[in-house]
C-alpha cells in the first residue's frame, strides 16, 4: 500500500500529460514551399514557387521580369485578377484573357 501511494503522483502525471491533445497537432500550421521551373513552347522559361501557411495557398509565377501571383481556388486551380492557371500533372497552363499560355515541367 506504501509503495502505491508513492506511485499516485507519478501515475496522476501521466493521465495530465495524455489528457491534453487527443488529436495530435491539429492546431499546428504546417508551412509548404516548392518551387519548380517550367518552359514554354518557344523555349522560354518561367520559375513557379507554390507556397502554403496552412490557411490559404498561392502560386507565384516569375518570367520575363514580371512576377504574378495567384491564389488557389480548389487544388490545381488558381487566379487572381484575370490571370489563371492550371496545373496537370507535368504541364501548367496559364490563361489571360484570349492569350492560353501551355508551360511544361523541367526534369
Amino acid at each position: 500500500m506504501k509503495n502505491f501511494k508513492q506511485m499516485m503522483p507519478v501515475m496522476m502525471l501521466f493521465v495530465a500529460m495524455s489528457c491534453g491533445k487527443e488529436g495530435g497537432n491539429k492546431g499546428t500550421l504546417q508551412k509548404t514551399n516548392t518551387t519548380a521551373t517550367y518552359l514554354a513552347s518557344n523555349g522560354s522559361g518561367a520559375k513557379t514557387t507554390y507556397s502554403n501557411n496552412g490557411k490559404s495557398a498561392t502560386l507565384t509565377i516569375e518570367a520575363n521580369g514580371t512576377k504574378y501571383q495567384l491564389d488557389e481556388k480548389s487544388p490545381g486551380n488558381f487566379e487572381r485578377n484575370g490571370v489563371s492557371a492550371v496545373q496537370k500533372g507535368d504541364s501548367l497552363i496559364i490563361t489571360q484573357g484570349d492569350l492560353i499560355i501551355p508551360l511544361a515541367k523541367v526534369k
